[in-house]
Order: C-alpha cells, then structure tokens, then sequence
C-alpha cells in the first residue's frame, strides 16, 4: 500500500487523512479519529487476506494541519509517531519521528512528486533490489537531498519480513511516475519473490567493490571508502584513510570519565581498512564450521542469528576468530586498537557521537535515557541486525550502540605515555583489556565516541559484547 498525504498521530497511533477532512473545532480529536484512516487497523486488515509479506509505504509525515486549533493543538505537533509492526510487515515512512517531509526543495522546484517518492519510484524500478537495501538508499538520499536545504529529514523503516524479499520493477513506459505527492493513492506493489538468509549476502543496501583475496595491485589501488570482501563468508571491509585526531574527551563533556584523558593527538600514517559491521552470526558459525573460533558456539538468546552481531564471545573468541580469518585468506587480520576504533567512529567529528551532541533511539540501539538521549521510550532490549542504522560518514554501521566490541589494547586508568602512531598499548592490566561502543543495555552517555570500558577478557562472555575487525593495507 502507498499512501501520499495528510497524516497525523495522536500519542503513539498514527492516523491518515482523506483530502476532505475537514479543520475540526476544539475538542473534536474523535472526529479526526472517525474520519481518518489508523495505520495499525490498515495493517491488520492486510493482513486478514493471508499475504505472506505486506508492504506500506506512507508519505504522510508533514506538520500537523490542525496544529494549534483553537486552545491547543489536535494531535502531536511534527511527524509521525514509531509504528510497531507485526510478523510479515515493512512500513516505511517518508520521515523520522518527531520529522517532516519536504514536499519541495524550494520554491522553484517543479516535480509534482515530493522529495521521498522522486526518490523512491526510481528505487523501486531496479531489478535485484531488496525492500531493505532500497529502503537503506531511500534513508541516504532523502537524507542528502533534504541537508542540501538546510532541512532533517531521513526516512524510517519497520521490518517484520521473514529474511529479504526482492522487488522486482514492473514494466513502465519512459516517464510513468506516481500521482502528485498531495492527492492520496493505493499504488500495487510489484510482485515479490523471498529469498532466504545466506551467509554469501553482501551487506543490506551495500555492495563490495570486489570478493576475493585482493591482488597487490588491487590492494595498492584502494582509496577511503572503498570496500571488499576476501572471502564469501568473510566481513565486508571499509577503507580508512590515513590523518590524525584528538582522542579522548574535553574535561567540560558531559559524563566524562577521567580515564578518557588526557586529551592528545594520534596520527594514522597509513590507510587500514576495518569491518563495516561487528561480525555477525552468520560470519562466526562460518568459522566454526571450517573447525576455528575454538569451536565455541555462542548462545542468540533466543533473538536470532543470521546478521546480528555474534554475542557471548571473549576477548580470547575474538582473537580465534581473526587467527582463522587470516588462515581462511591468507591476509593479516586482527583487532582494532582503541585509538584506531575512536578515530573510525568519529569519522572526523569531535562531537560526543558523529551526528551530534546527543542520541536518540532513531540513531543507534541502546538501553536508557539520560541527559544525551532525546528518548524516553523505544529501547528495544536485545541486539538488532548489523545495517539497521544509516552509516557514520566514513561507512561504518553501528560505532555507537548494539553491542560493545573489544579491542586490542590492555587497560589504563590514563591516557598518560600511550602509544601516538595508533598502535595498541599493550602495556597496562592486559588481564583487562578496554571495550568501546556502549551497547543495547547501556545508558546513552556509555555509547560516546570517547567513553572506554575495560573488562577481564580470559573467559568473560556476555550477551552485550560482540567484535569488529580490522586489517593493514598496502599503501600506493
């Protein structure tokens, strides 16, 4: 189903509007109510039919055309509120929450379309695309498109679909588009074919430059940003470009611990390349498979495997994992330093995360509201797939939130006498060794780019920590 329009939430329910709803006077909120059409009650009535996979699309997330009737406004102020979807489901809205969506970029903007579905229709035209990898690209562009005007707006999706479903375009003359954004309309979705869950899938919405130990010529070539993959079943890596930071935290950041300095600068003479995600279920059971990974074979808590982060995994996993990688490829992987994991998650912001000074549950997966968060509600209370969130500026997914990950490096109560080329300290109480990222458990202030843990790291698994790779390149 696809829907252009009006809508409006009324707490947690969101509502759409029909073109002849009429202003209504004070007091009247169950007038809006009858008249307009509830998201949830759409859904349950799709659902009724049997589909097997049911697909809404809702750029309805405009400002609220009864704002400040009378009194006092009907409905909340801006966007629309979180939707949450049953088994077989994918909603996508056209904005976040509490966001709304540009209809035009400017006042000489001429497309009949608003900024989302000029962006969505050509999407939904491309063989081969999966719903989320369409859906992450609609999220990138809407975003970019939006900024470009000095507006937010980044598109949200709800997933409840059994593995990825590939929506195949139908066949259109040059030109054929959707109606005008304002005139309300069912639009049928192109027929859909499941497709299982493989350890084989590039990543949702991303795809390597190549697969297969890279040449040296190859190696030499890559440049920030490029991506591949050494093996099917191996993480998809992301070039990092050489430069310098200040690592650690300004005494006046909120929260700040005071193992987070002091503050100094660490220079990356070289490019490396690190995992787009934290290695996931799928990539661990491929190691345990081929006899690695100490044959360890970590609990889901009942949450699923597949592209979620690997969890319940020691320090000592994590090492067995990157031995095996580098047997598999014959290339050196291993774990990031600290200073190499607080470098990628910046991606060049000093803010305490990359988006900004605070967070919210739109932004990352995390367990508590605190004087960052711009969220009271939402927690999730277990991992979520690696890909759910937009990516940080240099590619990376999910540097702050969903699980914690290891490093190399052993623990120190003070940045004084560390290493400044980026390499791990490997001095220290290496019986401790120092986790970042902050995970779906911990209060927002945990997830800042310069918050450091440390934990015993022999035997010491624990659903809230998981790992990244990384690995050297040769330089040009």
């Amino acid at each position: 189903m696809f829907f252009a329009g009006h809508g409006v939430a009324f707490g947690a329910e969101n509502y759409l509007l029909p073109t002849d709803t009429e202003k209504p006077e004070t007091g009247e909120e169950n007038l809006v109510r009858s008249e307009a059409h509830a998201v949830d009650a759409l859904i349950r009535r799709v659902q009724a039919r049997g589909a097997a996979a049911s697909f809404f699309v809702i750029d309805a997330c405009r400002d609220n055309p009864f704002e400040a009737v009378g009194v006092r406004s009907i409905g909340n102020s801006r966007g629309l509120a979180r939707t949450d979807v049953p088994t077989g489901v994918f909603v996508l809205f056209s904005a976040g929450i509490g966001q709304t969506a540009l209809d035009r970029l400017n006042a000489a903007d001429s497309s009949p379309n608003s900024v989302f579905t000029r962006t969505l229709v050509p999407l939904l035209r491309q063989p081969g695309l999966t719903h989320l990898a369409i859906a992450k690209r609609v999220q990138t562009e809407v975003l970019a498109l939006a900024a470009s005007v000095s507006h937010l707006q980044q598109p949200a999706f709800y997933d409840q679909i059994n593995g990825e479903v590939v929506l195949k375009a139908r066949s259109e003359p040059p030109g054929a588009d959707l109606p005008p954004a304002a005139t309300p309309a069912a639009v049928v979705v192109p027929p859909v074919v499941p497709v299982a869950p493989a350890p084989a899938q590039p990543a949702v919405g991303v795809y390597p430059d190549s697969i297969g130990p890279l040449s040296s010529e190859r190696e030499r070539a890559l440049k920030p940003k490029d991506s591949f993959k050494e093996c099917e079943t191996c993480p998809e890596m992301v070039v990092m470009p050489a430069g310098s930071f200040t690592m650690g935290s300004p005494p006046s950041e909120l929260a700040r611990d005071n193992d987070e300095g002091p503050q100094r600068l660490v220079m990356f003479g070289k490019p490396f390349a690190v995992g787009r995600f934290a290695v996931t279920f799928d990539e661990w059971d491929a190691c345990v498979a081929d006899g690695g990974c100490n044959g360890h074979r970590p609990s889901d808590n009942g949450w699923g495997r597949g592209r979620r982060p690997v969890i319940t995994v020691s320090w000592v996993d994590a090492k067995a994992y990157v031995a095996w990688l580098s047997r598999v490829t014959g290339r050196s992987y291993r774990l990031l330093s600290e200073a190499e994991r607080e470098y990628v998650t910046r991606a060049g912001t000093s803010t305490p995360f990359w988006f900004g000074d605070s967070i919210s549950v739109e932004q990352a997966n995390y367990g508590g509201a605190d004087a960052y968060s711009s969220s009271s509600t939402g927690f999730r209370k277990e991992t979520v797939p690696v890909g759910t969130f937009r990516p940080n500026p240099w590619g990376l997914d999910q540097v702050h939130g969903n699980v914690r990950e290891w490093t190399e490096d052993c623990y120190n109560a003070s940045y004084a006498g560390a290493p400044t080329d980026g390499s791990p300290w490997l001095k220290g109480a290496c019986n401790r060794r120092v986790l970042r990222n902050g995970s779906w458990v911990n209060m927002a202030a945990i997830l800042r780019s310069a918050f450091r843990g440390n934990i015993g790291s022999n035997e010491l698994r624990s659903d809230t920590i998981g790992f990244r790779v990384a690995r050297s390149i040769r330089a040009r």
